[in-house]
């Protein structure tokens, strides 16, 4: 993976004024807007299925609480230009979360309750596919995903790095920090049925979808 060149453009974006930036993230225009139980939108391919996390459900109404719900701003294009998400029934939302397209990109930033910068991730696009993303927090830590397609456009293979300095303290297993690991996608009739995972430190690979 051809991370560097990615890790500095997010330093150059982290390096920019957080408190401008959120402010003028907040002040996008929007087409409607829809409630749910969870995020219904993905942010990296597959992630839900991947991380067990059942996916959320629409809600009709705006909730009465909206502790644990999100907001989905959707624009004229039916893209999703930004998601808040809700906790403990505050009226402002904990955690802010926008998107930017470009031709060949989308950044997306997500900021805290008090607008400081959490993460922003920043992914390659080529003909609608998203090709690779680095997804790096405020302290330097990073995931960086590739994904690899097969001729029906799907998602086969993803190839993962997960850089935490926190995390990964054992240098035999984890040299330089980085824990590597791969996933494996297959499809029944063009849906997803079964996903593998495994790490550097193990031979075999794992069914992680469906639990």
């Amino acid at each position: 993976m051809n991370i560097e060149k990615k890790e500095s453009i997010l330093e150059k974006l982290f390096s920019s004024d957080a408190d401008t930036l959120f402010k003028q993230k907040k002040e996008f225009e929007y087409s409607y807007c829809i409630w749910g139980t969870s995020v219904l939108f993905e942010i990296y391919p597959f992630d839900m299925e991947r991380k067990g996390i059942k996916r959320g459900r629409k809600i009709t109404k705006v909730p009465l609480k909206k502790n644990g719900k999100f907001q989905h701003f959707i624009n004229e294009k039916n893209r999703v230009i930004a998601i808040y998400e809700y906790i403990d029934n505050y009226d402002l939302p904990a955690q802010y979360i926008f998107f930017e397209y470009h031709t060949s990109e989308i950044i997306v930033y997500c900021f805290n309750i008090v607008g400081q910068i959490d993460y922003i991730q920043y992914s390659i696009i080529k003909e609608g596919k998203v090709l690779s993303m680095l997804n790096m927090d405020n302290k330097g830590n990073y995931i960086a995903e590739e994904y690899h397609y097969d001729k029906n456009g799907h998602i086969v293979l993803i190839d993962r790095q997960h850089k935490d300095r926190s995390l990964f303290k054992n240098k035999d297993h984890f040299p330089n920090n980085i824990y590597i690991s791969r996933f494996i996608l297959e499809y029944s009739n063009n849906n997803l049925y079964q996903i593998k995972w495994n790490a550097d430190t193990e031979k075999e690979m794992k069914i992680i979808y469906p639990k």
